[in-house]
């Protein structure tokens, strides 16, 4: 008791002593009028000390540059320089090195009448972890989280809320720029550009630009903003700009730029009541040298003026795979690519538009090459008539130089009563007869009274509404024109429109001068769509990922990890192809928490487990892929019977969620699948000691679990999703060394049957049993691992494992429990 004390009192004088020492090194220097000119060097005002300082300023003006910490030859990092009011006339540093680094350094500005230029810190070398944070001042110069002359800028930060403003940059520097923000709320910005982060000789990533609730002058739009932007033949990737519920009129507005190098990844999110005006585009992605792909721009509820928009722009690389998505937005008076290339290729590019106004020409791709393999997708998912084309143009590709903008164009339309101006240059025309149409309707008029070239072009049609009927002799108008219509030369009268996702109905497509029609000649019964059979499939990798998580139980018992006074945890990966009839990959994490308690020759547990995870299943022509996610709990226990021989068992429960989508079923089908699992185990063994070293452990298991029946609604169809009951039969041998006292290796085998989790269910409204798939067969697993005893309390086990047969592939994980 009295060594406790003690150690208590020693704790807290030792505790006392640190937060005493941190005050007196962090001490706040007050600043007045009064005070002033003691602290004044050559009319700046600069700390004694390069770092550590925390001073707090309230003077009227100053015309001398202010300094949080000064240095000409040494490191400046973990200065505080608070300001409130007064006129500051030339720079203010947070820290400032002439030839050594900068980090650390913190700047707040309040309520000041006006201030110059303004750095969180300015350095030679690295400039890291810097803040700006502005309450309410009028700035007229440029604001920097942090500039480095030569070297790296990174994780700098400019948080602005209300006052005025001129330009901002998050960080400047010679070198990387990378996860530097710059946040703007509730200001007016008069001027300048606005720049996540810069990089003359380096990359720039991950740089954030946000604007919330602000307004701009007209001054502002000699200027652009940018998330990122890089120089040198260095890529600007996942840097993102954020507008919402602002005004802007800027230049340029771009997610990430490169001069030379990629431009990829990057990000321009507009949502809210923002409107942008003035000269500039909008480009997700810019490069000039070198590609531009995967990057995005979405726009919601935004209007958007006088400025083109683009997924992706390339002057002499490539735009690849960039995508523009606007939902309920005013587009006026210029152009929207998916992605656009002065001297290249443009492909696979991506334009969603999805409620609202556009008077825009909507370009899938324009390239001086190729531009082919684009998307346009009119969709109705806020209400039927929400979209308004009329002054609008869908171009699938553009080339300047005459060269092909045809092949693999796709224009998807999934709302009825669209106008526009012309349609052209699109390979594929996929029509997805929307809820609430019927015959005599509409999808598409085209205004143009010259020609509507579809020669090249193919059908398709789907219908989203099971309850869609036409009767015989009825028609749903496709696309009516005021010109003439060129119809497509290899149209097929006959085709099977899918209904829903289940079933295939024949209806007749035909042209006259003017239109293209969906007519139904004579009543047809529907036919079943093999391909719902992948929804079933797919529904087989919950099973599998939950047998992980059994696996892994079962692991924690074989290595005796409850046989004491235990806390534990598991984590382990997993890639593993299944055989189905076609086949699952699946890969995932699973991880396993708990404590155990041991009473004589009984140990048991308590544990939470949970665990996520993808997959791509293969069925026939269909391709489905999506996450898998479960979480639960349960029991186990492990009982030592005496010669060397034990029983062992657990029980489990939780909840699993299948994520599904494919794009081969006439566009998306997509689904969220929450069932219920439970599960278990039962199985024993013996232990042989070969001698004081090495053992042998010959064990067998059966296990268990079920997932639980549902029913789902996909696409407008109802599915019935049927239990899937697993029942394994597992035996094997591990073999155990023991290398010293502490650390012991082993390897073993195992054979495995599954003899059920079979996949099974129907289509509702069809009344209709969709063929089973299955996990049942053989597979053998090998494995090698290592367990480390008593480290500081822990015990530490790694293990990887191979399979081969009905399922293919490894595992590897890492157990610590936590002995007390």
């Amino acid at each position: 008791m009295q060594n406790r004390s003690f150690i208590t009192k020693f704790i807290s004088t030792v505790s006392i002593s640190i937060v005493l020492s941190a005050s007196l090194l962090h001490a706040t220097t007050s600043i007045t009028n009064t005070d002033i000119a003691n602290w004044l060097d050559n009319g700046e005002f600069k700390p004694k000390n390069p770092s550590n300082n925390d001073i707090s300023m309230n003077i009227s003006e100053i015309n001398g540059r202010v300094y949080g910490g000064y240095s000409q030859t040494d490191e400046v990092k973990e200065n505080k320089l608070n300001i409130e009011g007064g006129i500051f006339n030339k720079y203010i540093y947070g820290g400032y090195s002439k030839n050594k680094a900068a980090n650390s350094n913190k700047l707040i500005i309040k309520n000041t009448i006006k201030t110059s230029n303004i750095l969180g810190a300015e350095s030679k070398e690295n400039a890291s972890n810097n803040e700006v944070h502005l309450i309410n001042n009028v700035v007229t110069g440029t604001i920097f989280g942090a500039k480095s002359e030569s070297g790296e800028v990174n994780k700098n930060k400019v948080i602005i809320s209300g006052g005025e403003i001129s330009s901002v940059s998050g960080g400047k520097g010679n070198a990387k720029a990378s996860e530097n923000s710059v946040t703007i709320t509730s200001t007016t910005i008069n001027s300048g550009g606005i720049t996540g982060g810069h990089a003359d000789k380096g990359e720039s990533f991950n740089n954030t630009v946000e604007i919330i609730n602000s307004t701009s002058t007209k001054e502002s739009s000699k200027s652009g903003i940018t998330g990122g932007r890089s120089y040198n033949k260095c890529d600007s990737y996942k840097n993102i700009v954020v507008i919402s519920n602002t005004n802007i009129q800027s230049k340029e507005i771009e997610g990430g730029r490169s001069q030379d190098g990629d431009a990829y990844n990057n990000k321009i999110k507009i949502f809210g009541k923002t409107f942008i005006n003035h000269i500039g585009d909008m480009q997700g992605g810019r490069s000039k040298n070198g590609n531009a792909y995967n990057n995005a721009v979405t726009i919601e509820n935004a209007t958007i003026e006088n400025r083109s928009i683009y997924g992706g722009y390339s002057s002499n690389g490539k735009a690849n795979h960039n995508a523009v998505t606007i939902e309920n937005a005013t587009i006026e008076n210029r152009s929207i690519y998916g992605g656009y290339s002065s001297n290249g290729k443009a492909s696979g590019n991506t334009i969603i538009i999805d409620g609202g106004k556009i008077n825009s020409q909507i370009i899938g791709s324009r390239a001086f090459l190729d531009a082919t393999n684009n998307t346009i997708t009119i969709k109705n998912s806020i209400t039927i008539k929400n979209t308004d084309l009329t002054g609008s143009s869908l171009i699938g590709g553009m080339s300047f130089g005459n060269q092909n903008a045809i092949s693999g164009n796709t224009l998807n339309l999934y709302a009825k009563d669209l106008s526009v101006v012309s349609i052209r240059n699109f390979e594929n025309i996929y029509f997805y007869i929307p809820k609430g149409i019927k015959a005599s309707d509409t999808v598409l008029s085209v205004s143009d009274t010259t020609e509507t070239n579809l020669e090249n072009a193919k059908i398709g049609a789907a219908v989203l509404d099971s309850k869609f009927k036409l009767k015989p002799q009825e028609r749903v108008t496709l696309i009516k024109t005021a010109g003439k219509l060129i119809k497509p030369q290899n149209l097929d009268n006959h085709i099977n429109a899918m209904i829903g996702v289940s079933a295939f109905k024949k209806y007749d497509i035909y042209a006259d001068e003017n239109s293209l029609y969906l007519y139904q000649p004579k009543d047809t019964k529907p036919t079943i769509n093999p391909a719902i059979k992948s929804f079933f499939q797919s529904s087989l990798a919950s099973t599998a990922f939950i047998n992980y998580g059994g696996d892994l139980i079962n692991d924690m018992i074989n290595s005796n990890e409850i046989k004491a006074n235990n806390i534990f945890g598991i984590i382990s990966g997993v890639n593993v192809k299944h055989k189905t009839g076609s086949h699952i990959d699946a890969q995932g994490v699973s991880f396993v928490t708990g404590v155990s308690k041991t009473i004589d020759s009984l140990s048991y547990g308590l544990f939470f487990e949970a665990g996520r995870g993808s997959y791509d299943s293969f069925e026939n022509n269909v391709f489905g892929n999506g996450e898998n996610k479960y979480y639960g709990g349960g029991v186990l226990f492990d009982l030592e019977l005496g010669n060397d021989f034990y029983l062992d068992g657990s029980l489990r429960a939780g909840k699993v969620q299948l994520d599904y989508k494919s794009d081969d079923f006439m566009g998306r089908a997509e689904f969220k699948l929450k069932r219920n699992y439970i599960g278990g185990h039962i199985g024993g063994g013996k232990v042989f000691l070969l001698n004081s070293l090495s053992s042998v452990d010959v064990y067998t298991r059966v296990l268990y679990s079920r997932i639980f029946s549902k029913n789902q609604n996909i696409r407008g169809d109802e599915f019935y999703f049927d239990d899937i009951n697993s029942i394994r039969l597992k035996t094997g041998i591990r073999y155990t060394y023991k290398t010293d006292e502490n650390i012991n290796i082993y390897g073993g085998a195992a054979y495995e049957y599954e003899f059920s989790a079979n996949a099974k269910g129907a289509s509702l409204g069809y009344d209709y049993s969709v063929d089973e798939a299955s996990l049942k067969g053989a597979s053998a697993m090998f494995e090698l691992g290592s367990n480390i005893f008593n480290q500081n309390g822990f015990d530490i086990n790694i293990n990887l494992k191979s399979y081969i047969g009905q399922k293919t592939g490894v595992s590897g994980g890492l157990k610590v429990e936590y002995k007390f």
